[in-house]
């Protein structure tokens, strides 16, 4: 998934971090678009055929569907032409490893033109359209792997994915989960700190992950109205969610939203959280702005 990983556990059982680690690789060859012989990649190369996957990649894809759903379509996986085309070609933790990609994008075509065969597990995306598991994909991995922790027996479970995380079962202290948020000016340091019981926690960026194309430095989060990296005044947005996926589909709607939409967005949906500013000014939401320190 083109970046690092970490797994906290909480009294678990034999084994246990073996098999979260087998586990998020086995996510990682299934999903990632920088291996071409990866269930998305094949997906994305197959020019309107059908594609026999695992369960997990039909569960990727159903995910998809859901996250723009929740939204409003202000998540959108749909856009990996245009990631592409502002410069983030290559994996992060390996220069070697690239996207590749046929054909033009098909305007008008949406992820819920997607096929799912559930019965003969097979998936079908119409010619033109090409799915990124990015953020998503890091979410749902951290949900579907402490999910596994838990029901092997593992009293508690965080799983961090570039910082996208899911975290449920017995925490490791009395006042829930530590979770650093790190300043997107300065991301060697910390800018605030979250006490959480447990649920998904994600943070979308426009200063992270930043690529130099035609000499113009570009972020990878794309306004699906414009089709072109967002125009907000915000620098990141931190979500808390019930679920990793959840919390990562939001942050980007909250990003994509900017600041004056905060309130509206998140009020409605029950959301918490964190964002900065441009201007480096800190606006908390939801449970997170009525409470004296920065615990859940």
């Amino acid at each position: 998934m083109g970046c690092d990983a970490h797994v906290v556990l909480v009294d678990p059982e034999d084994g246990a971090m073996g098999a979260a680690v087998d586990h998020l690789h086995d996510l990682d060859a299934r999903w990632s678009r920088f291996r071409d012989d990866s269930e998305l990649s094949r997906l994305n190369l197959a020019g309107g055929d059908w594609v026999s996957v695992s369960p997990s990649t039909m569960v990727l894809v159903a995910t998809m569907q859901r996250a723009a759903d929740c939204t409003d379509s202000r998540f959108d996986p749909t856009f990996l032409f245009e990631v592409l085309a502002t410069g983030y070609v290559h994996s992060r933790d390996d220069a070697t490893r690239r996207s590749i990609v046929v054909d033009l994008p098909c305007p008008g075509r949406s992820v819920h033109d997607a096929e799912i065969d559930a019965e003969r597990a097979r998936i079908r995306l119409p010619d033109g359209l090409a799915l990124d598991a990015g953020g998503i994909g890091k979410g749902l991995a951290a949900d579907l792997t402490v999910k596994m922790l838990l029901d092997g027996g593992t009293a508690g479970a965080l799983v961090s994915i570039g910082g996208d995380m899911t975290a449920a079962g017995r925490t490791p202290a009395d006042d829930g989960w530590s979770i650093d948020v790190e300043d997107p000016f300065a991301p060697t340091e910390v800018r605030t700190r979250l006490g959480v019981s447990g649920g998904g926690i994600a943070s979308s960026s426009t200063r992270a992950r930043r690529s130099v194309s035609a000499g113009i430095s570009r972020h990878h989060t794309i306004d699906p109205c414009t089709r072109r990296s967002a125009a907000t005044d915000l620098a990141t947005a931190t979500v808390i969610a019930p679920t990793g996926w959840e919390a990562e589909a939001h942050a980007t709607a909250v990003l994509l939203g900017g600041s004056r939409a905060i309130d509206a967005y998140a009020k409605p949906r029950e959301l918490s959280g964190y964002a900065l500013r441009d201007d480096r000014t800190e606006i908390r939401f939801g449970s997170l702005a009525t409470t004296a320190g920065a615990h859940l």
